[in-house]
């Protein structure tokens, strides 16, 4: 990232040296340091970002003046799905009294197709053990990018989710494009009238990592980031 003045930021991603298309986790991190640096964005209420194919993107502060960051979620719409609970229930270990009775599935696709899954309690969700090709083969021939399996603490003001997608070899991340589907899930739903204006998401993964988001509403938008924590300092030069 070299700023360019104005609270304008270009920004290049790379992993293990390797430049990347876009990374939302780097994005968040990166922009909540600079809010916090008083010679680059402590001022700023929000700042430009030109990130890769994702193009112009505008990148809020957190409020109350916390240096975190934020932006808009993506846009998501329903899919018409016949996957039924049971069969769910089934490829996840589970009997269908695991499932939250409440709540039903639902498919979103917010630039990855993200099958929504609400379980009984954390506890069932903690528990989730499924076998891995099974899964995998259930999700891919119902066109399903990401499992998203999920319980809601409204006492709390807290979402815990556990991501599965062993047809890429992951099950422990956390996506913008799932979080955005789990948005327009809890809209569409009425679920946002029990968490008032921000809500904690806890992405939880099988080694016990953990990975912490925000949502937050302002005025009619709703905004998904968080704050970053500095691991090391200084200058940083690739090989």
């Amino acid at each position: 990232c070299t700023p360019l003045g104005n609270g304008t930021f270009p920004l290049s991603f790379l992993s293990s040296g390797l430049p990347v298309d876009f990374c939302w986790p780097s994005l968040i991190g990166c922009m909540s340091c600079l809010f916090g640096n008083t010679s680059y964005g402590q001022n700023l209420s929000s700042a430009t970002v030109f990130a890769g194919t994702k193009g112009r993107l505008t990148v809020y502060r957190g409020t109350n003046g916390q240096d975190e960051a934020f932006h808009p979620v993506l846009e998501a719409v329903d899919l018409q799905t016949h996957i039924t609970p049971e069969a769910v229930a089934g490829r996840l270990g589970l009997l269908s009294s695991g499932l939250c009775g409440q709540s039903p599935i639902r498919t979103v696709n917010a630039g990855q197709i993200s099958l929504l899954v609400p379980v009984a309690d954390k506890e069932t969700l903690l528990g989730l053990a499924p076998e891995t090709g099974r899964l995998g083969a259930f999700l891919e021939r119902c066109s399903v990018d990401l499992l998203q399996v999920f319980t809601m603490q409204a006492g709390q003001r807290q979402v815990l989710s556990r991501t599965f997608a062993p047809q890429n070899g992951s099950d422990d991340f956390a996506s913008v494009s799932g979080i955005s589907a789990m948005d327009h899930y809890m809209q569409n739903h009425d679920l946002w009238r029990d968490y008032d204006q921000c809500i904690s998401l806890e992405h939880i993964a099988p080694n016990g990592r953990k990975h912490n988001s925000l949502m937050q509403r302002r005025n009619d938008a709703v905004l998904l980031g968080g704050g970053s924590t500095v691991q090391s300092k200084g200058q940083h030069i690739l090989p």
